[in-house]
């Protein structure tokens, strides 16, 4: 049998997921952040994405953002389900099965503002990696972005000679790839059972052991089992992306501008002493045991003074993705005990949620909060509500092509509601990125978009109807499988009590009309 997989498994596909690091709007702030000029967004730019999986990402960028899109999966049934949304949103995007040697060797390709790849690295061997370079070099415009990201070495250390005993096992179980690990799992947790100072004293296989437990096993079969599972220093994949003319300028978090948030003093003092953003990264790592990177280079660049950098983020929207009730003060997550100064978080929240949740630029942000507080003060309020999905940055230009295309293909996300009880992802041209849905609101946006008149008891009873085509039952906040009509239409009510709001947001970003 001929063997195209380059040890990357074919056999069960991969998740649905978005990632907002792939975002070419996302990418230009982050760039601008570490102090370069980034390349203005035109009708003609042209974004690649290399192993896009399902194809989720690229075709929420392709639909709500300018230009034109290229990306490649070896995987014929991921090309398949992309190229389905693909034909739906009616974008400028082409999309292949091509192998990363077969996308080297083409002629025809663009030169490109961006070439990203995410969960990419870590899971091909050498010559695929530099195959990968060799597209960069050759593709990527000067003033380019190129997003990368990996397994860090510093974080999996621990984890890396049982994640070989894992896949040693795997190998020599029977059945179907999924059949074998659940066998793994099994074996695995019975010896850690008999031997818990193994865990106790590895807390670093602990976290990953209690992750790998719980995770979708299509995702572990991705993550976790193919031939190559590789870590790496952020020194040694910049050695090689130096080869394609590329400059390590950060990460798609700005970490500089949050670090102090997120560090002592003592580890804080030690990556701040470093000479450069390369060195502070790779200390960054160790210090805080890191396990996964999203790095960003350019292709050459204009460097920009503090000054410059604040300039042109002045020009920069914003705008609010949940309604007011759920922009709440956390520095990283709710269960995290650490809050922004009121006086600093207030009013930048009452500006983001005025006037119907227009988006508003850093300069207003800036005259809401006043002279207290500096301009990076105010950065990190914005980059931790973006981290934490409560803020996207607005797109330079929303065109009604880039409108109607993002309407189109939110019809046939949303549709994907008829096949299974989970949230969705859906594209606004407002901000060129995605939220994500839970089921309860996804029925919600859908119900809407065929019916703008919609009551919220024409919501529920659609959901109910759903639900009950499959058999199907929601879950309360205790965890309690509901089964009765009366109990989904309380449930349903008590998560639409917002929905006046909902829909204002939602008509902000250009999910309803």
């Amino acid at each position: 049998m001929i063997d195209w997989s380059d040890g990357y498994h074919t056999e069960a596909l991969y998740t649905y997921g978005y990632y907002k690091e792939l975002s070419p709007s996302l990418q230009k702030l982050a760039v601008l952040l570490a102090g370069y000029e980034t390349l203005p967004s035109t009708e003609n730019d042209v974004h690649m994405e290399l192993g896009f999986g399902q194809g989720i990402s690229i075709n929420i960028h392709a639909a709500s953002q300018q230009g034109s899109y290229i990306g490649n999966d070896f995987n014929p049934s991921h090309v398949a389900h992309a190229q389905l949304l693909a034909h739906a949103s009616h974008s400028h995007i082409e999309l292949s099965d091509a192998s990363f040697a077969q996308m080297d060797a083409r002629t025809d390709l663009p030169m490109c503002n961006s070439i990203s790849l995410h969960g990419i690295w870590s899971w091909i061997n050498d010559e695929n990696r530099q195959h990968i370079v060799n597209i960069i070099q050759k593709h990527l415009k000067p003033g380019g972005i190129v997003y990368n990201s990996y397994n860090s070495i510093s974080g999996h250390a621990g984890f890396l000679p049982w994640r070989h005993m894992m896949w040693q096992h795997y190998q020599q179980q029977t059945g179907t790839a999924l059949e074998r690990i659940d066998h793994t799992i099994k074996h695995f947790s019975a010896m850690f059972e008999s031997n818990p100072s193994l865990l106790d004293n590895n807390p670093a296989l602990k976290s990953t052991w209690e992750r790998i437990q719980s995770a979708d096993r299509h995702y572990l079969l991705h993550e976790y089992f193919n031939a190559n599972w590789d870590c790496f220093s952020l020194s040694q994949v910049n050695e090689l992306m130096q080869t394609a003319k590329l400059q390590f300028v950060g990460t798609t978090t700005s970490n500089a501008y949050i670090n102090h948030l997120a560090m002592d003093e003592n580890r804080l003092a030690q990556v701040q002493a470093q000479p450069n953003v390369l060195a502070a990264e790779s200390w960054r790592d160790v210090l805080l045991g890191n396990t996964f990177r999203q790095d960003l280079y350019i292709k050459g660049g204009e460097s920009l003074s503090p000054q410059g950098i604040l300039r042109r983020l002045q020009k920069l929207r914003f705008v609010c993705t949940v309604t007011e009730d759920l922009f709440t003060n956390f520095l990283f997550n709710p269960q995290d005990s650490r809050h922004f100064n009121a006086d600093l978080f207030d009013p930048i929240k009452a500006e983001l949620v005025n006037n119907a949740y227009a988006p508003k630029s850093f300069t207003q942000l800036q005259a809401a909060v006043g002279s207290k507080y500096t301009w990076q003060q105010i950065l990190q309020v914005v980059l931790l509500k973006i981290h934490a999905g409560h803020l996207q940055p607005c797109v330079e230009l929303e065109t009604q092509q880039t409108r109607q295309q993002s309407h189109d293909l939110n019809l046939a996300l949303l549709g994907k509601l008829d096949d299974k009880i989970s949230g969705v992802y859906v594209a606004s041209p407002v901000t060129g990125m995605a939220l994500t849905l839970e089921y309860i609101y996804a029925w919600c946006l859908r119900t809407w978009l065929q019916q703008a008149d919609a009551t919220q008891n024409d919501i529920a009873e659609n959901i109910w109807q759903g639900l009950q085509a499959h058999g199907r039952v929601l879950v309360d906040e205790a965890g309690k499988s509901l089964s009765t009509r009366e109990e989904h239409f309380k449930l349903i009510a008590s998560k639409l009590s917002n929905a006046s709001a909902l829909r204002q947001v939602w008509q902000t970003l250009g999910l309803l009309p």
